[in-house]
C-alpha cells in the first residue's frame, strides 16, 4: 500500500486558540502531488485518520474537518458524528438530490461546513443547515467580505476566514465579525514599528540567553532558574510528569542536571521560557515542538551526531512570531552554536536542510520529503505523527 500522507492544519477562534483542525490528503510522490482523484483522496484521509491513526491522537479531541466529494455526500456515512465536520466543496453543483443528501446527514447529528463560499442563489437551500461557512479571503475584497457578513447574519452558521496569512489580516477580519480563522498567519511575525522586543518578551529572551549560555555550568544554570520562581516550579513539574519516564522524583534543577545532563536541562528549560510569552497562541509552542522532534527524528534516521541540535533549531524556529520581530533580530541575543544559527537563517547545513524539509511539509510542499524519502527509505508521515502525537503529549504535561 501506498504512504498516505495526513496534513493538519489548525483552525482559531476568535481568542487566537485552537478550535478545531482541517484534516487534508497529502502525498509524498511527486507525480500524485495535486489529487487527481477525490474519491480517492476523501476515501484515505478518512480511513487514514478515524481508523488508522485515531482522531483522538490526531486532534487531541477537537472536531476534525474533512473535505467531501459529491460522491461522499451521498453515501449512508457512518463516521463519529461528535468529532467530525463535513465539508461541501465549491466544485460540487448543489442539485436537489444534493440538498436532500446534505439535509438526511444533519438529521442524523453531522455537523456541515461549506467551502470557499461565494454569496449565490445556488448556496442557498444549504445555508440554513451549515454549521461553518468557509470564505476564502484572498479571493475577496475586504469591502465585499464585509458585505457577505451582514448578508450571512441572519443564519445560525459560523464564518471562518480562510489563507488568513498576516496577523493584520486576522485583525481585519475578526474585526469584521469572522468567528474563526485559518491558515498561515500565526507563523508570521506580526509588524512591528520600531522592532523593539515588549518587555515581558525582553525578561523572557534574556532568561533564554542566560540559559543557552556555553559559560553557565550547572551551579550557574541552578542559579538562573531559580532566580525565576514560576520557571523553577513549572521545570521541575514537567520533569516530574509520567510523559517524562523518570524513575525517581527530581527535587532541584541539580538533581535534574545529574539525571537528564545539561544539555536536555538547557533545552527543556528554554521550551518552558518561551512558554511565559503572553498574548500568543498555544500552537506557536505546538508547532515549535513538532518542528523539534521531527527534525531530531530525522537526523536520528540519517544517523547525524548531536541531535540535540536539530531538536533546538525546531524548538527556536517560532521566535519570530512569538516575539513579533524577524527571527535574525531575535536569534542574535542567543548564544547558539554557528550551525543552528546558520541553519535557522541560512538554511545552511545539515540543521537548515533538515529543518527546511520540515518546514515545506507543514505547507502541503512534499516533493522534497519525498526525493528525500526515495534516497535514505526512511517513512517521513510516520516521523512527523510520530512527533505531531509526541508533541500533543508534552502541552498536556506542560498544561498550556
Amino acid at each position: 500500500m501506498a504512504n498516505i500522507y495526513v496534513g493538519r492544519q489548525p483552525i482559531y477562534d476568535r481568542d487566537m486558540k485552537v478550535f478545531a483542525y482541517e484534516i487534508l490528503y497529502r502525498s509524498g510522490d511527486v507525480s500524485a502531488a495535486r489529487v487527481t482523484d477525490g474519491n480517492l483522496a476523501t476515501s484515505q484521509v478518512l480511513l487514514n485518520a478515524i481508523y488508522e491513526i485515531g482522531l483522538d491522537k490526531l486532534t487531541d479531541n477537537r472536531p476534525a474537518f474533512f473535505n467531501l466529494t459529491r460522491d461522499f455526500l451521498m453515501k449512508d456515512l457512518d463516521l463519529p458524528k461528535e468529532g467530525v465536520v463535513l465539508e461541501v466543496l465549491e466544485d460540487i453543483d448543489i442539485t436537489d438530490d444534493v440538498t436532500d443528501a446534505v439535509r438526511k446527514l444533519v438529521k442524523k447529528g453531522y455537523r456541515i461546513a461549506l467551502d470557499d463560499f461565494v454569496f449565490e442563489d445556488k448556496w442557498a437551500p444549504l445555508l440554513e443547515m451549515a454549521f461553518v461557512i468557509k470564505v476564502e479571503v484572498p479571493a475577496v475584497k475586504p469591502e465585499e467580505a464585509a458585505g457577505l457578513v451582514a448578508k450571512l447574519k441572519p443564519y445560525k452558521a459560523r464564518l471562518l476566514a480562510e489563507k488568513v496569512e498576516t496577523h493584520e489580516e486576522y485583525e481585519l477580519y475578526r474585526n469584521m465579525g469572522f468567528h474563526y480563522f485559518q491558515g498561515y498567519f500565526f507563523c508570521k511575525p506580526k509588524v512591528v514599528e520600531h522592532k523593539s522586543v515588549a518587555p515581558g518578551q525582553l525578561a523572557v529572551l534574556r532568561l533564554m540567553a542566560q540559559i543557552q549560555s556555553p559559560k553557565a555550568d550547572v551551579a550557574e544554570l541552578e542559579r538562573v532558574i531559580a532566580t525565576d520562581p514560576p520557571l523553577s516550579f513549572k521545570l521541575l513539574k514537567y520533569l516530574n510528569s509520567p510523559g517524562m519516564g523518570l524513575r525517581h522524583r527530581i527535587q532541584s534543577i541539580r538533581q535534574a542536571v545529574t539525571y537528564l545532563g545539561l544539555k536536555p536541562l538547557r533545552t527543556w528549560a528554554t521550551l518552558l521560557a518561551m512558554t511565559n510569552i503572553k498574548g500568543k497562541p498555544s500552537e506557536l509552542t505546538k508547532t515549535a515542538l513538532i518542528r523539534a522532534k521531527t527534525c531530531e527524528f530525522w537526523a536520528e534516521a540519517l544517523k547525524l551526531p548531536e541531535t540535540d541540535r536539530f531538536f533546538m533549531a525546531g524548538l527556536l524556529s517560532t521566535l519570530d512570531a512569538l516575539m513579533d520581530l524577524p527571527l535574525d533580530e531575535v536569534i542574535k541575543e542567543l548564544p547558539l552554536a554557528d550551525e543552528v544559527v546558520n541553519g535557522l537563517l541560512k538554511g545552511e547545513g545539515d540543521v537548515g536542510r533538515i529543518l527546511g524539509l520540515v518546514m515545506q511539509s507543514e505547507k502541503g510542499q512534499w516533493d522534497k520529503t519525498a526525493n528525500m524519502e526515495r534516497r535514505t527509505g526512511v517513512n517521513f508521515n510516520e516521523l512527523q505523527m510520530r512527533a505531531m502525537i509526541w508533541a500533543d503529549e508534552q502541552m498536556r504535561e506542560i498544561g498550556v
